[in-house]
């Protein structure tokens, strides 16, 4: 069993939000489920959703967790269905912050970062440019 403590909690943190992964760290594959991972230690890290060590029971169905905050997104997405981040320009409602701020950036503030390097497209989200990229570029 895996015991973390609060320091290398903090370090792992900052390893899976960090910015600084290169292009070529997307190449760090699960052999499980064939998540892509930034880095050799996100990929580590990601791995304890295999494990047996899930200590983080649903009460309401018959679904375990390995993380805390893996429970919680379960409980509000799947039971809950509790969309509590509601954008104030339209009817739009998001599980997450994250998402909600997206939505504005990409619809409300026409906010277009994702930029196609064959064309000069750009797009808002990030699937809507590997979508392009598919069917246009191939």
């Amino acid at each position: 069993m895996a015991v973390v403590l609060p320091a290398a909690k903090m370090q792992i943190e900052f390893l899976l939000n960090s910015r600084a992964a290169s292009p070529e760290s997307a190449e760090h594959l699960c052999k499980e489920c064939f998540t892509r991972c930034r880095s050799a230690a996100h990929l580590r890290y990601h791995r304890f959703v295999h494990g047996e060590n899930r200590f983080h029971p649903c009460r309401r169905c018959e679904i375990a967790f390995t993380r805390k905050f893996s429970l919680r997104s379960h409980v509000r997405c799947v039971h809950d269905k509790e969309r509590k981040f509601a954008c104030v320009s339209c009817s739009s409602k998001f599980f997450y912050r994250k998402d909600l701020l997206k939505h504005k950036a990409a619809v409300h503030e026409r906010k277009r970062p994702y930029r196609c390097e064959d064309c000069p497209a750009n797009f808002g989200k990030k699937e809507h440019l590997t979508r392009h990229k598919r069917s246009l570029h191939r």
